[in-house]
């Protein structure tokens, strides 16, 4: 169950959408649902390419775009016993920003040369481990007989039983650039990073091995399209993690691919 409203105020220079909404909560049986709520704005007349895929599989260009959202959820969770009697409370926010930012816009889907766009997220909150995907292995401490009923990753009990939050600020940044003269041939580039301020300091001593506090991501990619439904590209990928103890985990990747439109 869940009631959404949203409307949309538009004209032919800018476009505003708000929306709000109460939605499931990450919690099976919560008494509460979770709260949500957005507002984006679009500047039409300055137009960008959302994603690789557009212009050959017939996607359009965007607009000049910049977004808000956030989100507030209640954590009721059974205490730390193998019995429990009684439940305890958090609570869990987030907000973002995007934007899709046309620094070199765009003349059309079929003249793409010369066309740069960045697109950009920010993430900051406490419980929202299943919004970001950033669960990272973290678990409540180990308690014989104890099943806690909310999902890893998002809450946990400290040393003093206390409930909380586990907080993740996230980013991710995207650059796409079609070289001229047609745009068939492009590069693109993205990085992205995780981490949590408090993951560690919540990680029981046996665990921490396996739970990372900090994640980057970045990728390099050159594409050609040979025709309007054949794209080819090769990419390299890097992956870097820290975990609790310090440990660090590396992984240096490359791919090539083919993709086909229909």
């Amino acid at each position: 169950m869940q009631v959404r409203i949203s409307h949309a105020f538009k004209s032919k220079l800018v476009d505003v959408e708000v929306a709000a909404a109460a939605v499931r909560p990450p919690q099976r049986d919560a008494a509460l649902p979770e709260g949500q709520a957005a507002v984006r704005v679009r500047f039409n007349r300055i137009r960008g390419l959302p994603s690789c895929d557009a212009g050959t599989d017939g996607s359009p260009t965007d607009a000049l775009t910049i977004g808000f959202s956030g989100l507030v959820r209640a954590f009721s969770v059974d205490e730390p016993s193998a019995k429990p009697t009684a439940t305890r409370e958090a609570t869990g926010w987030g907000a973002s920003i995007d934007a899709l930012v046309p620094i070199i816009p765009v003349k059309s889907v079929e003249n793409r040369g010369n066309a740069l766009t960045f697109t950009g997220s920010f993430v900051h909150g406490r419980g929202i481990a299943d919004q970001t995907r950033t669960q990272a292995g973290a678990t409540f401490p180990p308690l014989p007989g104890y099943t806690p009923n909310v999902d890893n990753g998002l809450v946990t009990y400290d040393a003093t039983g206390t409930l909380r939050t586990i907080d993740w600020r996230t980013f991710v940044v995207t650059l796409q650039y079609y070289l001229p003269p047609t745009g068939r041939l492009f590069v693109a580039t993205n990085y992205t990073q995780a981490q949590s301020s408090n993951v560690a300091s919540l990680t029981d001593p046996s665990q921490a091995t396996r739970v990372y506090k900090l994640a980057r991501y970045f990728d390099a990619n050159v594409f050609f399209d040979v025709t309007p439904a054949l794209r080819v590209g090769v990419s390299y990928h890097f992956t870097h993690q820290r975990f609790v103890d310090d440990a660090t985990a590396r992984n240096h990747r490359w791919m090539l691919s083919a993709y086909y439109f229909f």
